[in-house]
């Protein structure tokens, strides 16, 4: 599951707003799910001017964050990147 980076700034209810908050739910999916079920949304054009993540290299400040928060190095490497080429992958070859 991706996680994507559009909101609506004016709903208190959703917590992501930043690149931490962004990595925050990206655990929070990961204790849901498990890491091998979590990657980072990256569809990010058209995603508006309430996108919590506007540029594609935003996406280095959450794996900063995350890194940051001592988790396994195969976690890490799942959720930014190994989970999202398994799933393309599988997708190309059918």
């Amino acid at each position: 599951m991706g996680l994507w980076t559009v909101r609506v700034h004016s709903d208190p209810a959703y917590q992501v707003r930043d690149a931490e908050t962004y990595a925050d739910e990206i655990l929070r999916m990961v204790d849901l799910l498990g890491p091998q079920g979590v990657a980072f949304g990256t569809d990010m054009e058209g995603a508006g001017t309430d996108a919590v993540l506007k540029r594609y290299v935003d996406l280095r400040a959450v794996a900063d964050s995350l890194a940051r928060r001592n988790i396994p190095a195969s976690v890490l490497h799942d959720v930014c990147i190994g989970n999202y080429a398994r799933v393309l992958k599988k997708a190309i070859s059918v």
